[in-house]
C-alpha cells in the first residue's frame, strides 16, 4: 500500500513537473543610468542587465537588438522598408540627422565578451559568452553605450528639444521553445520582448518634463509634475511662443518597474502636464495618471485625463485589471502611425487631435494587448493589434454614447471593405512585413476587430470578454502563441459555431464573406428564408425576423458556398428577415429582404462620397462648379454611386447650367468591373462616358453670340493585369475605346441686306477608335514606363510610342524627367483635310479632336487661355497657333525628346527644360529652314505636381520668328504657357484617387 503511495505521488510530481517544463521563458533584469545631452542630441549610458536562463538549453551565444543602429545608413533594413514604401526622407537625411549605437564594451564577471554582426545586420549582433549559460544560472552583463538620437524619422529620435527615446538600448532578442527571435527594427511591425525589471536613471536640464515606463521614484519631480497639473492655463501668447527658459541646471530621475518588457522615455520643455489617479476594481492597485500635450493642443487634450482613466476603466474591467502603478500618455512627433505604446507609457502623435480618443484608447489598451499579453506583435500582429482593435472600438462607442458625440465611419470602416471589393485583401493572419501598408491598417487593425464583433453579435460581448478574461488571467507576463489562444477561444465558442477553426480559416482567408437573403415567405404560422454563403468560409449568424415590437433571433451555421433553406415557426406576422453578426461582410445590400411585395429596402440620399454599406441602396449628391470661357460659370449637382467598397456598377450623372450661353451641359458616365480571382486579370471594365460643352463662339455682326458645342460618346474595355506579387511596383493594362463626337462649327453667309457676313452653325458626326497598351514600373527610385497607342479615323491612322522615365539625383525630390515620343501617320485618303488629325509638336486644345483632355478654350488662338497645353504627342512648350500651319506639324512622323531637371535650389520647385523635335520634312517645311527644333527654359510646378507652367528663355530661330511677329511687346511675359497634368486619368475613380491619397 505504502509503495503503491509513493508511486502515485512520483507519478503526479512527474506529471507537474512535466506541466512545469512545458512552457518556460526567459528573464532579463534591467539597470540603466543615462545622460542626455540635449545640444548634441546624444545618450551616454551605462547597462547592467541579469540574463536568467530559464529554458532547458544551454547557451552559449547571447542575440541582441542594436536597434538605434537601423537610423545608421541607407543599407538598414529600416531604410529599405522606407523606399518600398515610397518615402525617401530618410534615405536623403543628412549624416547628422541620422543616428547610431556605439561605444560598447560587453563584459560579465570582469571579463570582455567579444560580439559580431549577426548575419550582417547592423541592427543585431551576438555575444559569444566566455562561458556556458546552463539551464536555471543566470549572467551578469555589462555594457557603456552611446547613441546618437536620429532626427524623428520613426520612433526613436528628436524634434527640435523634444526627445522620443525609444528601442535605445542594447536588448536581449527572445529566446524561447521556437528559438532566437532576431528582429530588424521596421517601422511596420513592432516588437518581442523579454519580461523582466527594470531601474532607469535619467540624468537631463531640470527644466524638461520626463515621463516614463515604470513607477517614478523621485518625491521631488512627483510634486514638481503635480504642480504643473495645477496651473491655469496660459495665455494664447504664451503658447504661440511654444519655448521654455534655458537652464544650467540637470537633474536626475529615477524610474523602476516589475514585470516589463520594454522601456521608453519621453521629455519635453512644453508640455502641459495634467495628472489625475484611479483606484479601484479596474487596476491591481492605485494608478497614478499623468497627460502631457503641446501647448497648441491644449483645447483638444482638455478631457485627455478622462480619457486615459475611462480605457483603464473598460480594459481593466473587461480584460484583466490594469497591472502598474502608473500610466501616462504624451504627445509629439511620431512617424510610425498615429500612436504608439509601450509598458505604462503611450505617445500620440501631434497629428492625432482629430481623432484623439480613438488614439488614447488605442495606445492604452496595448498595456493589455502588448504589454502583458507579450505576444509575437512581428509574427502575429493580430494578437496584438487586432485584438487591442476590437477593445478599442467597442470603447470608443462607449465613449461617444456617454458624451452623446455622434460617430460616423472612420477610415477603418472603409479600407478593408474597399480592399475586399477589388480583391487586393491580405489575409489577417500573415506577419507584419508580409503587407502593403495599406493592407496592414485594413487587415490587421479593422478586419480583426470585425471578427470578434461578429462572435460578440451572435454571443454577446459579455461573453467575449469573459473569454479575454481567461485568456488574461491564464497568460499575463507570458508570451502567448495562437495555439494558446485558440484553447481558450475554442472553450468559450466552439459548441456556438465559431471553432478556433472557424477564426483561424477567416485569418488565412483573402476573400470576402457574401452572404445574402435570396428570399423569405410566410408559411403556416412561421417564414421560410432562403439563405446563401457565395464565400470559401463556413460562419454562424444571426437571423434576425421582425414583427409588430418584437424581434426573432437565431443563430444559423451557413456552410461554405452553401444555399439552404430553413423556417422560422411561430412568426405570424413578420415585416423583414435579416442577416445580423456577419460584420465582415462587406455588401449589406442583399443581406435583408422586407414584406413588402419581397422587395428590398430602396434607396437614400446623402451628401458628398460615403460607404455603402447599407439594406438601402445609396445615392450621393455634391455641387459640381465648372468653367470654360465659352459657357462660363457652370453650376449644378452631381449625382453617383460612387463609394466605398467600390460597386461593380457604378453611375455618374452631373448636369449643369451654364451661365455664359445660358444653357444645359453637363457630363454622365456609366461602368461595371469585374475582379477575377485566381486570374492573370486584375480587373475587366466596361465604361461609357458622355460629355457636352461649348467649343467655340461668335458674335460677328450679331447681337446674342452664337454658341458651337460638341457632344462626345466615349465606350471602353480596359483590362488591367495582375501581378504575381502584391507589392510590386508594376501597373499595365490595354485600353480599347470606341468615340462617337458630334461637333458644331461655324459658318459664315454674306447678307444682302448689309453686305455683312454673319455666322451659323454647321455639324459634323465622327467615329474614331483607339488601342493603347500602357506598362509604368512605379518603383520608388527611377520609376519609368511607356505605352503604345494606335488612334483610327474613317481617312486616317495615327500611331505613337511614348516612353518616360525619371532619374532621381543624390538630393531630396530632385530628379532628371525624360520622355521620348515617335509618331506615325498614315493618312488612308492622301486628303488635306485630314490635316487636323496630323501629329503635333505642340499639343493645345485645336489638337484634342477627341476631347478627352481638360481645357478652358480649346478653340483659341490667342490669350490666356490659348497658352494651355498638353503634353502629349511632340510634348513642345511653345504653340504656334496664330500661323495658318503651325510649327512642327507632320502629316508623316514626328520624333520628339523632351527633358526637365529640378534645380537644386531647396523646396523652390523650379525646373530647367528642354524639348527637341523633328519633323518630315522640317527642313523643308519650317519657314527658318531648321532640320530640328528645340525649346527650353524654365518650369514652374505647382499643387502636387498637377500644375505647370513653361517660361521659354532660348529658343530655336523658328520659334524666335514666330514670338517676334505675334509679341512685339512684353514678349517674355506673354510666352508663359501652362498645363494641367492629367494623363490616363478616369474621373470615375476620382474617389479612388483620394482614397489612396489617404491611406499614404
Amino acid at each position: 500500500m505504502i509503495r503503491n503511495a509513493t508511486l502515485l505521488l512520483c507519478c503526479f510530481l512527474l506529471a507537474q513537473t512535466t506541466c512545469v517544463l512545458a512552457y518556460w521563458q526567459q528573464r532579463t533584469d534591467v539597470s540603466i543610468n543615462v545622460l542626455l545631452d540635449d545640444q548634441a542630441h546624444m545618450l551616454h549610458g551605462f547597462e547592467s542587465l541579469k540574463y536568467v536562463n530559464q529554458s532547458p538549453d544551454t547557451l552559449h551565444t547571447l542575440i541582441f537588438h542594436l536597434w538605434p543602429n537601423a537610423y545608421k545608413n541607407d543599407r538598414t533594413a529600416f531604410c529599405d522598408e522606407m523606399i518600398q514604401r515610397g518615402k525617401t526622407d530618410f534615405y536623403y537625411a543628412k549624416e547628422s540627422e541620422r543616428g547610431w549605437i556605439d561605444s560598447l564594451r560587453f563584459r560579465s564577471e570582469g571579463l570582455l565578451i567579444d560580439y559580431k554582426p549577426f548575419e550582417e545586420a547592423s541592427d543585431i549582433i551576438q555575444l559569444e559568452l566566455n562561458r556556458p549559460l546552463p539551464p536555471g544560472d543566470s549572467m551578469v552583463i555589462e555594457t557603456p553605450f552611446r547613441v546618437k538620437i536620429p532626427r524623428q524619422f520613426s520612433r526613436l529620435g528628436h524634434s527640435g528639444n523634444a526627445y522620443f527615446i525609444s528601442q535605445w538600448f542594447p536588448k536581449p532578442a527572445v529566446y524561447d521553445s521556437r528559438g532566437w527571435h532576431p528582429l530588424h527594427y521596421l517601422d511596420q511591425g513592432e516588437f518581442f520582448s523579454e519580461f523582466g525589471s527594470y531601474d532607469v536613471a535619467v540624468t537631463l536640464p531640470e527644466n524638461y518634463v520626463i515621463l516614463a515606463t515604470g513607477q517614478l521614484q523621485d518625491e521631488r519631480e512627483r510634486h514638481w509634475l503635480d504642480s504643473l497639473s495645477e496651473l491655469p492655463l496660459q495665455t494664447d501668447s504664451f503658447y504661440r511662443s511654444a519655448s521654455a527658459l534655458k537652464t544650467a541646471g540637470t537633474k536626475t530621475v529615477h524610474f523602476s518597474g516589475q514585470n516589463i518588457h520594454d522601456f521608453a522615455w519621453f521629455a519635453d520643455k512644453r508640455w502641459i502636464v495634467r495628472a489625475t489617479s484611479y483606484e479601484g476594481p479596474a487596476a491591481a492597485g492605485p494608478v497614478k495618471i499623468y497627460t502631457a500635450c503641446l501647448p497648441a493642443h491644449r483645447r483638444q487634450w482638455k478631457d485627455a485625463p478622462q480619457m486615459v482613466r475611462f480605457a483603464l476603466e473598460q480594459y481593466g474591467t473587461r480584460v484583466g485589471p490594469y497591472p502598474y502603478p502608473s500610466l501616462s500618455v504624451v504627445e509629439g512627433d511620431l512617424l510610425a502611425g498615429g500612436g504608439m505604446e509601450y509598458p505604462g507609457v503611450a505617445l500620440i502623435d501631434r497629428s492625432a487631435v482629430s481623432a484623439l480618443s480613438e488614439v488614447i484608447f488605442h495606445e492604452v489598451g496595448h498595456n493589455w494587448f502588448y504589454g502583458t499579453l507579450a505576444s509575437d506583435e512581428r509574427s502575429f500582429p493580430w494578437m496584438d493589434e487586432g485584438m487591442n482593435s476590437y477593445y478599442e472600438r467597442l470603447t470608443q462607442r462607449l465613449w461617444q454614447q456617454q458624451h452623446s458625440l455622434r460617430s460616423g465611419p472612420g477610415i477603418d470602416d472603409v479600407i478593408p471593405f474597399y480592399l475586399q471589393s477589388v480583391q487586393e485583401d491580405q489575409p489577417a493572419g500573415l506577419p507584419a512585413p508580409e503587407y502593403r501598408y495599406v493592407n496592414y491598417g485594413g487587415d490587421i487593425y479593422a478586419k480583426v476587430p470585425l471578427l470578434f464583433e461578429s462572435v460578440a453579435a451572435c454571443n454577446g460581448t459579455e461573453e467575449v470578454d469573459s473569454m479575454f478574461r481567461e485568456y488574461y488571467r491564464s497568460f499575463r507576463f507570458r508570451h502567448p502563441y495562437p495555439a494558446d489562444f485558440d484553447t481558450i477561444f475554442a472553450r468559450h465558442f466552439a459548441a456556438k459555431g465559431f471553432s478556433s477553426s472557424w477564426l483561424h480559416a477567416s485569418l488565412a482567408s483573402d476573400q470576402p464573406l457574401k452572404l445574402s437573403i435570396r428570399s423569405a415567405r410566410s408559411i403556416n404560422h412561421g417564414v421560410q428564408v432562403r439563405l446563401q454563403n457565395k464565400s470559401d468560409i463556413a460562419t454562424t449568424a444571426l437571423l434576425q425576423i421582425g414583427e409588430s415590437g418584437l424581434l426573432v433571433q437565431k443563430a444559423v451555421l451557413f456552410p461554405a458556398h452553401s444555399d439552404t433553406t430553413l423556417t422560422v415557426d411561430s412568426v405570424t406576422s413578420w415585416k423583414y428577415a435579416s442577416i445580423a453578426g456577419a460584420c465582415t461582410d462587406y455588401s449589406l445590400r442583399d443581406n435583408s429582404v422586407f414584406n413588402r411585395l419581397f422587395r428590398r429596402k430602396g434607396v437614400s440620399i446623402g451628401p458628398g462620397f460615403g460607404l455603402q454599406r447599407t439594406p438601402a441602396y445609396r445615392i450621393f449628391a455634391a455641387p459640381v462648379p465648372l468653367y470654360n470661357i465659352y459657357d462660363g460659370r457652370s453650376v449644378g449637382i452631381m449625382l453617383h454611386n460612387l463609394s466605398f467598397p467600390l460597386s461593380r456598377f457604378q453611375f455618374i450623372i452631373a448636369p449643369v447650367f451654364s451661365m455664359g450661353s445660358e444653357r444645359m451641359n453637363g457630363v454622365a458616365g456609366l461602368s461595371y468591373s469585374w475582379y477575377p480571382r485566381k486570374s492573370f486579370l486584375k480587373e475587366i471594365l466596361l465604361q461609357t462616358d458622355l460629355k457636352t460643352f461649348s467649343r467655340d463662339k461668335s458674335d460677328l455682326n450679331i447681337k446674342d453670340p452664337l454658341f458651337a458645342r460638341y457632344f462626345k460618346e466615349a465606350s471602353a474595355l480596359e483590362i488591367v493585369f495582375r501581378n504575381k506579387d502584391l507589392v510590386s511596383p508594376v501597373h499595365q493594362h490595354v485600353l480599347f475605346r470606341h468615340y462617337h463626337v458630334y461637333e458644331q462649327g461655324f459658318g459664315y453667309s454674306l447678307s444682302p441686306a448689309d453686305s455683312l457676313y454673319r455666322p451659323y452653325l454647321v455639324g459634323q458626326s465622327n467615329n474614331y477608335f483607339l488601342v493603347k497598351y500602357a506598362y509604368q514600373n512605379r518603383q520608388t527610385f527611377h520609376p519609368y514606363g511607356y505605352a503604345m497607342q494606335a488612334e483610327l479615323g474613317a481617312t486616317f491612322v495615327k500611331l505613337g510610342l511614348e516612353a518616360r522615365k525619371r532619374i532621381d539625383y543624390d538630393l531630396p525630390h530632385k530628379s532628371l524627367y525624360l520622355r521620348a515620343y515617335a509618331g506615325k501617320f498614315l493618312d488612308l485618303q492622301n486628303t488635306s483635310s485630314n490635316s487636323r488629325y496630323w501629329l503635333n509638336s505642340t499639343f493645345t486644345g485645336k489638337n484634342d479632336y477627341l476631347y478627352d483632355a481638360l481645357f478652358t478654350g480649346r478653340s483659341e488662338i490667342s490669350g490666356f487661355s490659348a497658352a494651355q497645353l498638353y503634353e502629349k504627342e511632340g510634348g513642345a512648350k511653345t504653340p504656334t497657333n496664330q500661323y495658318i500651319n503651325p510649327l512642327g506639324r507632320s502629316g508623316n512622323w514626328l520624333l520628339a525628346l523632351n527633358l526637365s531637371s529640378d534645380l537644386p535650389l531647396g523646396k523652390l520647385p523650379l525646373r530647367v527644360y528642354l524639348d527637341v523635335q523633328t519633323t518630315a520634312d522640317a527642313k523643308r517645311l519650317n519657314p527658318a529652314g531648321n532640320a530640328v527644333s528645340f525649346q527650353s527654359g524654365l518650369e514652374l510646378h505647382l499643387i502636387r505636381n498637377l500644375v505647370h507652367v513653361y517660361m521659354p528663355l532660348l529658343l530655336s530661330s523658328d520659334y524666335q520668328d514666330y514670338l517676334k511677329s505675334v509679341f512685339p511687346k512684353d514678349r517674355l511675359l506673354k510666352s508663359v504657357t501652362f498645363s494641367v497634368q492629367i494623363t490616363d486619368f478616369n474621373w470615375m475613380r476620382t474617389h479612388e484617387r483620394l482614397f489612396g491619397l489617404l491611406v499614404q
